[in-house]
């Protein structure tokens, strides 16, 4: 199995963790004890899955698709909206992840909402155009 192969399976997998961890955050919403440890998962599998889409992985897609603009375009779009998401994702954990200074920590269900809305669009983006573009460069 190639890098770009695995590297396809791991982000199809870390898609359906994180939608059961999301899943996991808002049903515990109001019980802390257990809402801060699933934070604390929650931030590991989100930043991972985050990292995995590296500077490594966008320079083999573009030698891979040199010559096609359109995808390279899109590629570009993507590494745009990677660092975009990550930097959401930073701020929303910095906030309200484990170790976030409040004198009572909680997690208001609207934050929760609109990172889940944020993280849902990269997802979608990930399926629509990353993994196609991956399925693509392992065929080739």
């Amino acid at each position: 199995m190639s890098g770009l192969e695995e590297l396809l399976k791991t982000l199809k997998f870390g898609h359906q963790v994180i939608l059961q961890t999301f899943n996991r955050v808002r049903v515990n919403i109001r019980t802390t004890d257990i809402l801060k440890p699933t934070i604390q998962q929650f931030q590991e599998i989100v930043l991972i899955h985050l990292a995995k889409q590296n500077d490594e992985m966008f320079e083999k897609l573009n030698a891979c698709f040199q010559e096609d603009r359109q995808q390279i375009k899109m590629l570009e779009f993507l590494s745009v909206d990677l660092k975009d998401i990550k930097v959401k994702a930073l701020t929303f954990f910095d906030r309200y992840g484990p170790d976030a200074r409040q004198a009572v920590w909680r997690l208001p269900p609207q934050e929760l909402s609109g990172f889940e809305k944020d993280m849902m669009a990269r997802i979608k983006s990930e399926e629509e155009y990353l993994f196609p573009l991956l399925e693509q460069a392992v065929e080739r």
